[in-house]
């Protein structure tokens, strides 16, 4: 990647028009790499030093040297190829990664896998050894339904809507509205729970994998063959994190959104954890 960004840049023949911002991007890449490159052993499962924050410290580097590189010299050609770049690396290098790192550590990297992300760094650095102070993990999967299930809130008109559209978006018949609020709707999906719902909207596969939040909603603009690339772009560094961000802040404050988004009578005790109860004013 950088070394591709490097030869475009010197193709387009530029200046360097944002040095210092660059020369900043690419001397942290350059001691992520050389962090990451300190922390590698002799063999086994990694997972200290970098690799106690992030899976990738090596891939962040080659990133940040590309971006890096490209801001200073003002190149949206170098820019461009490095997002081209790391779709490429997303569609054909990270399907056999993790694979073929479970089959050689097993349970040790399934659980390294979740509590450490590929690119988003760590704010406080994993050790497996104090496993027990980590908060508890979602479920990656369920009992299969045999069909594409999306598990919303009910009790939210804005989710409610938002469901909708986005039933509108996938191809007719491939997934179906489910409100986690109706009696009974999560006995049928076992370790998905009530709390983690209320968190985030979560996609049932028909397999059984379950996907939360903004990659709940790129999944299911995935089954539309054509939105397929969009979709993807959902996991390249940075755009992943943003998706994220926005999707939590939207997803905190739902009730709230457009003033009152639930009439008075028509919620449930669920509604107050967000909009609170409101005591009648009393005359003095």
């Amino acid at each position: 990647m950088l070394v591709l960004g490097m030869g475009l840049s010197l193709l387009e023949g530029r200046g360097w028009r944002f040095g210092w911002v660059g020369l900043g991007l690419m001397g942290l890449g350059l001691l992520v790499g050389l962090w990451g490159l300190a922390s590698l052993g002799q063999g086994g499962l990694v997972m200290t030093g970098a690799y106690a924050r992030v899976r990738n410290p090596l891939g962040i580097c080659a990133l940040l040297l590309a971006v890096g590189l490209g801001v200073a010299r003002g190149s949206w050609l170098v820019l461009a190829a490095t997002v081209i770049g790391l779709a490429m690396h997303r569609i054909f290098v990270q399907p056999s990664e993790d694979p073929g790192m479970r089959q050689e550590f097993g349970e040790a990297f399934e659980l390294y896998r979740r509590r450490v992300r590929r690119w988003r760094p760590r704010l406080r650095a994993y050790v497996a050894a104090d496993e027990s102070r980590e908060p508890a993990l979602a479920t990656e999967r369920t009992t299969p339904p045999g069909r594409w299930i999306a598990l919303y809130d009910g009790h939210c008109k804005f989710c409610t809507a938002q469901a909708k559209n986005l039933l509108r978006v996938a191809p007719t018949g491939t997934i179906e509205l489910s409100s986690f609020q109706d009696s009974g709707v999560l006995d049928a999906f076992p370790g998905v729970t009530y709390d983690a719902c209320m968190r985030s909207m979560h996609l049932i596969a028909p397999d059984g994998r379950v996907y939360e939040g903004a990659e709940a909603i790129m999944q299911a603009v995935a089954r539309r063959g054509l939105l397929l690339p969009l979709a993807r772009l959902y996991y390249l560094p940075g755009l992943r994190l943003l998706a994220d961000s926005v999707y939590a802040l939207v997803a905190a404050n739902r009730y709230r959104l457009m003033g009152k988004a639930v009439a008075t009578g028509e919620c449930s005790d669920a509604c107050a954890v967000h909009i609170g109860s409101k005591k009648p004013a009393t005359k003095p």
